[in-house]
């Protein structure tokens, strides 16, 4: 896949894309949160659906399908339908 094709993928509104930086994250596409604790989020994205793991997790803001969260992240997970492209 050449640079086009990964940043047109990069930007797919329909797609989950989740960005972490030190001890935050912005989640983009959220349409709705399934789990809140201060040990997991998961939120739904439309046809997919992101977990985050890790301890002190708080949202410090959401607004139009945009989640900033807060605390150590140890692990993120996809799940759902995956249509791969190639």
């Amino acid at each position: 896949m050449n640079w086009k094709e990964e940043l047109i993928l990069d930007f797919d509104l329909h797609m989950p894309r989740i960005l972490i930086n030190g001890d935050q994250a912005i989640i983009d596409n959220v349409k709705r949160i399934l789990v809140l604790s201060e040990e997991s989020v998961i939120v739904d994205c439309g046809k997919r659906q992101i977990s985050v793991r890790g301890t002190n997790l708080a949202i410090t803001y959401l607004d139009q399908e945009r989640m900033f969260l807060r605390g150590k992240m140890d692990t993120v997970e996809f799940y759902g339908e995956s249509k791969h492209r190639g």
